[in-house]
């Protein structure tokens, strides 16, 4: 894990933030327009609960 300063991390977010709205513009257009293959990815939903049934623990707290 990183030890970043969270004051300079915001500052890069808050440069970012007219990029990152104008990705999310240009995706949430491809979405409405039918571009994308799908909506959503239940692939990621089935790895999500096959992970909560894991022994195996990469982090603990």
């Amino acid at each position: 894990l990183l030890g970043l300063d969270p004051l300079g991390v915001q500052r890069v977010l808050a440069d970012l933030a007219a990029r990152i709205d104008a990705t999310a513009a240009e995706a949430a257009g491809s979405v409405r327009a039918g571009v994308l293959p799908t909506a959503s990815a239940p692939a990621l939903d089935l790895f999500a609960e096959l992970h909560l049934q894991a022994d195996l623990r990469l982090f603990e707290s």
